[in-house]
Order: structure tokens, then sequence, then C-alpha cells
């Protein structure tokens, strides 16, 4: 079996026109005579009989005499007519390609162009008479601006689709990037807890070890030393240690790393909160929204100065109402300005982009995004109503 084609939409644009195109150029809307007949016959039959006058009186104008404007009228509409031979020719092999999936140089548009030049060029040529009458044929002016409208759709209808096609592909480059960005913090995650749980073996298999560093401190009654050794012990066992704070796994993941952020950098943070499993965010809002705001906070209690920076973070959870709040200690008061947070990092960039998505994300739920700051603290909060 042969293999299956899938034309893209231009390729199926081209085929679709440059198919009517063909019944076209083989309509018969010349009158030779008697009979009417194709432009092929018409060129056939001025060629072979060796008589392209007596071929345009008989089609445009029997039984008429124009003088001095018969010839020139004859050669110009036997001029057209094998122009659109040629066109005929392209279009064949533009129809060839696409079917056949072939690679090309589009110049669509250049050929158009040409054409629009050649029917002006003929139209100021038949124009010239001193009667300043027009002596080609209405028919053909009707065919040929058929040609030209059919031929512009065709070609502006591939750029308009090429336009999209590329939009579409640049979201979906965004999308696959926003994805890659969820699939790494969860393979981050999972990487912390496998070390928890290896670090934890590690701790059980040396327990005979620990046992007796244990008694020998008991039989020396060191019971400072027993305290601090069993500080020590406990926090290699539970560090990585993952607890589950809302039931939404992946914000469950990131409250749990910025749990131990904050832990490593001798802050102390507590999580009010209780059990909701669905939220209205994707995975990608959750890991922008709550991460920048808890990046913020931590990043904000490093530039306290006392003895016990903190991070206060709350969930609730009301009939359709989800609240979130997360309050930082600081020793100055942040700057608000029309409701939007001012940042005094050096990065002011990426702060401000990590905040603009923050509001994007807030205001697509049709939520509110709220802070407060004093001398001594700094809340941010967020309200998403409407909740299924």
């Amino acid at each position: 079996m042969g293999r299956e084609r899938k034309w893209t939409s231009v390729q199926l644009i081209n085929i679709i026109f440059c198919g009517l195109m063909q019944i076209f150029y083989f309509f018969p809307w010349l009158k030779y005579g008697s009979l009417h007949c194709s432009l092929h016959r018409y060129i056939f039959r001025a060629l072979t009989r060796n008589d392209y006058i007596e071929a345009f009186n008989k089609t445009y104008y029997p039984g008429k005499d124009l003088g001095i404007y018969e010839q020139k009228m004859a050669i110009l509409v036997l001029v057209y007519l094998m122009s659109f031979l040629v066109a005929q020719v392209v279009d064949l092999l533009l129809l060839y390609r696409n079917m056949n999936q072939i690679p090309y140089r589009d110049h669509q548009g250049l050929f158009w162009v040409i054409a629009m030049t050649w029917v002006f060029f003929l139209e100021y040529a038949d124009y010239q008479g001193a009667d300043e009458q027009f002596y080609i044929p209405m028919s053909m002016f009707i065919y040929l601006n058929t040609w030209l409208v059919v031929k512009g759709v065709q070609y502006f209808a591939c750029r308009m689709t090429e336009s999209l096609e590329y939009m579409n592909l640049s979201s979906q480059k965004k999308l696959e990037q926003k994805e890659q960005e969820v699939l790494e913090l969860k393979v981050n995650v999972l990487e912390e807890r496998f070390k928890g749980m290896l670090k934890s073996r590690q701790v059980v298999h040396d327990m005979k070890n620990h046992l007796l560093a244990l008694r020998r401190y008991e039989q020396e009654r060191d019971w400072d030393g027993i305290h601090e050794y069993l500080e020590k012990l406990s926090d290699a066992i539970l560090v990585h240690n993952y607890q589950v704070w809302t039931g939404n796994q992946m914000l469950d993941m990131i409250l749990n790393q910025k749990m131990q952020d904050a832990k490593d950098s001798g802050v102390q943070m507590t999580i009010q909160t209780e059990v909701f499993t669905k939220l209205p965010f994707t995975d990608w809002e959750i890991i922008t929204l709550f991460g920048n705001l808890l990046d913020n906070a931590l990043e904000a209690t490093q530039k306290v100065t006392s003895e016990n920076p903190w991070i206060h973070v709350k969930f609730i959870r009301r009939n359709r109402l989800f609240y979130v709040e997360i309050e930082n200690s600081a020793e100055e008061a942040v700057r608000v300005e029309n409701g939007q947070l001012r940042s005094q990092k050096e990065e002011n960039g990426l702060h401000g982009y990590g905040m603009k998505n923050v509001r994007e994300i807030v205001e697509k739920h049709e939520g509110d995004l709220q802070y407060i700051t004093t001398d001594t603290s700094f809340l941010v909060s967020v309200s998403i109503y409407d909740m299924k």
C-alpha cells in the first residue's frame, strides 16, 4: 500500500483553485462564426489557417470593418489568448507539484502583478484610437478580469493561511514550552523526594552505628550531646518528608519545595489550608501563580535583618470562593502604584514579567489581586469567585 498523502492547507487551496482554473481555461466562451469554442480552438484555427485577422473578425466583429484598428486588435487578442495558454501550463505545473508535495518557490504574487500590468497594457493599447473607443470585445475583458479576481483570491488565501499557520505554530511552541516547564518541575520535585528516600534508607541502614553512638552518650551522661545528636538524626530522616497540604498534587509539590527552601534559608514558614483537590487552574498556571508569589515572599525575607523572618500562607475554600493569602516579614513598605507592585529588586524586568503573568492569570479567571503593605510586612491576596 502507498503512503497516504496529507496535504497542508496551502497545498489544498492551490489544488482546488488550480483544478477549477483548468475548467475555466477550457470553457467555450468564444464564438467562432456559429460555433462556441475555447481559447485553444481559436488559437488552433488562427495559426493553422495563417489568418489571425479572419479569426478575430469571425469571433468578435462579424460583418464589421474596423479599419486601421483591425490588425492591431487581432494581434492583441491572439497574444493575450496565448498568454492564457502559458498561464494554464503554469497552473498545471503548480497543481502537479502541490498534489505530489514537491517543494518549489512560490511566485504567484509576482505572476499576478505581471498579469495585472499585462491587462493594463491591453486596455491602454486598445484606447489609443482617434475616436477614443475600446475595440477589444467585452467578453475578453470579462474573461481577463474574472481570471485576475480568481487568481488574486487564490494568492491572498494562501498568504492568509500561511500567516494563520505561523501564528498557530508559535502558539503551539509556547504551549509546548509551558508543558516542558511543568514537566521539569515535576521531575525536579520527584528527584528531591527520591534523594530524600535514599537518604532516609541510608540513615536506617546506619541505625546500628547511631544506636552505638547514643549508648556512648548515655554512658557518659552527656545529655546535651544526646539531644543534639537526636536533632540531627531527625532532620536527616525527615528533611525530605512529603506532606499533603491541599490534595492537589501540583500545588502540594510547590508548597513542599518552598517549605524546604524556607527552612534552608532560615525562614519560618507556616501553611494554613484545607483539602481541596480541584482548582480552576492548569498545572502551568499553578506553577506560575503560586511559584512566583512564594518566590517573591522568600526573596523579600532574605532582605530582613531581624533574627526571625517569617512567611504565612493561607488557603480558604468557601462555597464558590477560593482565597489565597501570602504574607511575609519586611523592613520597609513596598511601593504600590496604581494597584501594581513596584519592584525594588535589581532584576526588575524579570520580576515585573513574573508579576505580569500572575496578574494575567487572576484576570483570566475574573478574580481579584490585592496588596497590603506596612513597614513590617507585605501581604498579597488572590480571590477567585464562582468556583465550581
